[in-house]
């Protein structure tokens, strides 16, 4: 009866044995043993989400989906996965993110270039500002920052003085 209360599975079948041994009427053998099927299921249960979790955390992670992560680490420590896989988990969000955030910076880098390939103010704008936005700064006076958002804004004085020009030529 205690194995059976404390729903310890070992302790369980321990004491299913010895009662069988003992020659415990067929009644309590049957509910200890009705018991060990219910904890044998439970457990079952508890491993096929610990497994799931991990699979699926381990797809996102492979696929780089570095958005989906953060919660499938949470359900997976929920779902009791193991410590150390989580912890690597982590540091590799980590990683995907720095990666991530590089992508997005030589995006823009991109768009610069092209922006300033172009004739268009607005472009440059738009492309300045989109780099701005994720952290990039112009070139200060120690020479540290994105050379390109100091040539895009000369190229915006550029155009700028190229537009007056031609108004004042049609005038």
């Amino acid at each position: 009866r205690e194995a059976v209360e404390g729903n310890a599975a070992a302790e369980l079948d321990a004491a299913i044995g010895a009662a069988e041994e003992a020659a415990v009427p067929s009644h309590e053998l049957w509910m200890a043993r009705q018991a060990r099927e219910r904890i044998a299921l439970e457990q079952a249960k508890r491993e096929a989400a610990r497994g799931a979790a991990s699979d699926a955390l381990q797809q996102a992670l492979a696929r780089a989906e570095v958005e989906r992560v953060p919660a499938l680490i949470e359900d997976a420590e929920e779902a009791g996965v193991d410590a150390e896989e989580l912890r690597e988990a982590r540091a590799e969000l980590v990683a995907l993110e720095e990666q991530a955030a590089l992508a997005r910076k030589e995006a823009a880098r991109q768009a610069l270039r092209a922006a300033i390939a172009g004739e268009s103010i607005g472009a440059l704008q738009e492309a300045s500002d989109a780099a701005r936005a994720l952290g990039m700064v112009a070139v200060d006076a120690i020479g540290e920052g994105e050379p390109l958002l100091a040539e895009a804004a000369v190229r915006v004085e550029e155009l700028e003085a190229a537009a007056e020009a031609a108004e004042a030529a049609e005038a």
